[in-house]
């Protein structure tokens, strides 16, 4: 079985590639925070009833200083600590109304700014980058922060909001009343819990389909006649995050300058170009549908993927050690597998294309991830180019050519069939639709060996009930299973794959478990066309390319080939009902010859799995197990055969065995 490749989606900050709500301690213009700013006074009198969820709502700002007053405010202004996961630091915030927002969190190492200039939602990165919140579900968000700023959520006529009184909960041994916000726009909710004696918000929750963020507030103060929580911690699963935040300075006045809530311009890229000038085309190495490009760091060369499913670039942890980068900080991150521990190290500088003549890319911060070089192989990776490297660039990808070829981004480019594809997770996203009835919108991730489709819109469409060869991914956040399928076509962008083979998430981990986009498509259908990405105008264009026709390579075996800890290939797993466990391998068989030939005479782990590709032939293997040696037959069959339950529990993968990099 092939090992379907997948790049690292990885998100380190609170803001990126997050799309909850902003939840700092009195975002006055942000959707469903707005019981931040209510708060009640103690007392022991006992609250009256309440009809329904809007009297609650309504009783909440009348005690936390009159709804006519939390109305009339015009902005604010405010600052505090704050910490996420294991990094501390400050951050400034001005709000205005209708919608004009600027954030500043500074963590030292580095720091991000996000906010809404009235027109468009905007993010500035650590490296300077500016990525505009131009996708479907950030615009649906923002049309109901504009809603909820005016407080129709309030109106029970309002065709939006449903407010709903649902029964007292316990919350950590506290009786609470709850409230329920719902829309018709999308599918978000929140519920507000509060103390039925003062009135005081004592948590909240929202639900996102790709998230939930637990809050709960505390030390509440008045200010200038409004009661305000000034100290709030938040708990986002299921990426594992925690984010508390304290309020210093609070004043109830709109800035008046507008112009702090501008776009900012991106930073000057500081790039130096081949003297033989833009555009600059390197030759990559093509390995099972990755992008490799060597690439120097403080003089020393190694191969990095190209990945434009990766929020950041990456660099290894012992590598940037080695160069003397030493990793600082910790943090969360997330992507395919599920959570991980990442860091960031501060690199002086990138190096790419000939060595007499090549292109320089100034210091950056990259993400430090642990493991990166140990879980690869053939050839062995050091570093990622994500995001902060791609965005920089027009890129124009060839894999007929085996080329790569980045533009300025300013360069007057060909007449091509554009098409508007806005990031979502840092990932260009376009519509499409699968066998004609299967609409959603799929990620293009050129680190991803393999197309899949996200657990989510696989059980909306009933697809675990297929039958396909169980397949075992290996990513930074741990395992993912997946089933192999093939369907009748694929239409994206103008473009129609026939007959194509994608992978069915059977849990909801990490990227999988993305709700709000259909699936991920990688190498196996990308290295169909010449793919061009426009980072600043947020659009792709796919043309057919010289391996447009090219058939979709089945993995009919259901046998998973990794490398052992003396770098010998060995069986890291075996699908159930496949043909492999037919032929009665197991999890953990040592792979001593095929066909009579001594493993140590075949091209590593890669040369193997290729053999599993040849539809139609039978391989003998001599296998080491335990004591035993053994010997079995494989026949690959030309499709996938095997039918799989849905609700089967999947063996074990050897735990001990170095699986390859899905990164």
């Amino acid at each position: 079985m092939a090992l379907g490749r997948h790049s690292l989606t990885v998100v380190w900050c609170w803001k990126t590639g997050c799309r909850w709500p902003l939840r700092l301690l009195v975002v006055l213009l942000v959707p469903l925070v707005l019981a931040t700013l209510l708060a009640g006074r103690g007392g022991a009198e006992q609250p009256p009833r309440f009809a329904d969820g809007y009297a609650l709502l309504r009783a909440h700002y009348e005690a936390s200083g009159g709804l006519a007053r939390w109305q009339a405010l015009t902005g604010s202004y405010q600052q505090g600590r704050l910490r996420v996961d294991g990094l501390s630091g400050s951050f400034r915030q001005w709000t205005r109304r209708p919608l004009h927002s600027r954030l500043v969190e500074d963590f030292g190492l580095f720091c991000q700014v996000q906010g809404d200039d009235g027109a468009v939602a905007w993010f500035q990165d650590a490296n300077g980058q500016v990525e505009l919140r131009l996708d479907p579900a950030s615009r649906v968000r923002r049309e109901l922060a504009r809603r909820l700023d005016a407080f129709e959520h309030l109106d029970p006529a309002s065709t939006i909001f449903h407010l709903q009184l649902e029964a007292p909960r316990l919350l950590a041994g506290r009786r609470c009343l709850v409230a329920r916000l719902e829309n018709c726009l999308n599918s978000d909710v929140s519920w507000f819990f509060f103390d039925p004696a003062s009135l005081e918000l004592v948590a909240s929750r929202t639900r996102q389909p790709d998230l939930e963020v637990d809050s709960r507030y505390d030390d509440y103060r008045w200010q200038d006649g409004l009661r305000v929580a000034f100290h709030q911690v938040d708990h986002i699963a299921p990426r594992d995050k925690r984010r508390e935040i304290w309020l210093t300075r609070l004043d109830w006045q709109a800035p008046d300058d507008a112009a702090i809530f501008a776009v900012p311009p991106p930073a000057t890229a500081p790039l130096r170009w081949p003297l033989a000038a833009a555009p600059c085309c390197l030759p990559f190495l093509a390995v099972e549908g990755g992008i490799y490009l060597p690439v120097s760091v403080c003089g020393d060369r190694r191969w990095w993927l190209l990945d434009s499913g990766a929020g950041h670039s990456v660099i290894d942890q012992d590598y940037a050690r080695q160069l003397g980068l030493l990793p600082q900080g910790r943090i969360a991150g997330f992507g395919f597998g599920g959570n991980f521990a990442l860091q960031l190290a501060s690199v002086p500088g990138l190096v790419l294309g000939r060595s007499t003549d090549p292109l320089r890319v100034g210091p950056q911060l990259l993400v430090s991830v642990a493991g990166l070089t140990r879980h690869s192989y053939e050839p062995q990776i050091h570093g990622i180019l994500g995001y902060d490297f791609l965005s920089l660039f027009v890129v124009q990808v060839d894999y007929a050519a085996q080329q790569v070829c980045l533009y300025p981004q300013e360069a007057s480019l060909p007449q091509l069939p554009w098409q508007e594809a806005p990031l979502l997770y840092r990932m260009f996203c376009l519509p499409g639709c699968l066998d004609d009835v299967m609409a959603g919108r799929f990620s293009l991730d050129l680190g991803a060996e393999r197309s899949s489709l996200h657990h989510p819109f696989s059980l909306r469409h009933q697809l675990l009930r297929r039958p396909g060869i169980e397949q075992v991914s290996l990513g930074l956040g741990g395992l993912s299973f997946e089933r192999q399928m093939r369907f009748d076509r694929l239409q994206l962008a103008g473009q129609l794959v026939e007959r194509p083979l994608l992978g069915v998430a059977l849990e909801a981990r990490g990227t999988a478990g993305h709700g709000e986009l259909a699936g991920n498509l990688g190498g196996d259908i990308l290295r169909r066309f010449d793919l061009w990405l426009d980072y600043r105008h947020q659009r792709v264009a796919l043309l057919p390319g010289g391996r447009f026709t090219e058939p979709p390579q089945a993995d009919p075996v259901g046998l998973l080939i990794g490398r052992a800890d003396n770098g010998l290939p060995m069986v890291s797993y075996v699908a159930p009902n496949g043909p492999a466990a037919a032929a009665g391998f197991v999890a953990g068989d040592a792979i001593i010859a095929i066909d009579g030939l001594a493993i140590a005479r075949y091209a590593g782990v890669r040369a193997v799995r290729a053999l599993l590709g040849q539809a139609g032939r039978c391989l003998i293997f001599d296998l080491q197990r335990g004591d035993q040696r053994l010997q079995r037959e494989l026949c690959l069959p030309a499709l996938p055969t095997a039918e799989a339950s849905a609700e089967k529990k999947l063996p074990p993968v050897l735990e001990n065995s170095l699986l390859p990099a899905n990164l």
